[in-house]
């Protein structure tokens, strides 16, 4: 996996969430979608399987959700994720070579999937800017309950929120 590719990835989020207005927690990116004019739609909770899916066609495109976990965080990670398809370069025509419909899972079960990682990225970027997510941790509580906290805030997974802030925490951190 490129690091630069990530790299762009997760700063492409943090700019998508600048330009469409957003300068502190929550980012919304059901309405990041709705400025874009994707359709989004949860599936029944009684349909496992995909947390999320993008579907592009000549009308535009469209995205599912799951919401057989019923947890806000992981709803707005799956939408972000989605749009991380939608938005980074290359992966709509990745998306197409195999037919307009994608669908991703959770959990890292993807394998070592570019277009998956970048769109983690992406989504992480989105939801959890860097300049956001230093500030916070500036003033929040060291450890699981800055992270709980985080999470709260960027209405994000707590997954993102502990990933990201060891990405950015002014002092040394590890996720296990």
């Amino acid at each position: 996996m490129n690091k630069f590719r990530l790299k762009m990835s997760r700063q492409l989020g943090e700019q998508i969430a600048k330009d469409h207005g957003f300068d502190s927690f929550p980012i919304d990116p059901f309405s990041i979608a709705e400025e874009n004019e994707i359709l989004v739609q949860a599936k029944p909770p009684d349909q496992p399987g995909a947390s999320g899916s993008i579907v592009f066609n000549n009308d535009g495109a469209g995205i599912t959700y799951s919401t057989f976990i019923q947890n806000e965080g992981f709803i707005n990670f799956t939408v972000a994720h989605e749009l991380g398809h939608y938005f980074t370069p290359g992966h709509p025509e990745e998306i197409c070579k195999s037919g307009s419909k994608h669908s991703s899972k959770a959990g890292f079960s993807q394998g070592d999937k570019s277009i998956e990682i970048e769109a983690d990225h992406f989504a992480s970027g989105m939801l959890l800017p860097t300049h956001l997510v230093k500030s916070e941790l500036l003033n929040s509580t060291i450890g699981l309950e800055g992270i709980l906290s985080l999470a709260e805030k960027a209405k994000c997974s707590v997954t993102a929120a502990a990933i990201r802030t060891s990405e950015c925490a002014p002092y040394p951190i590890a996720i296990v």
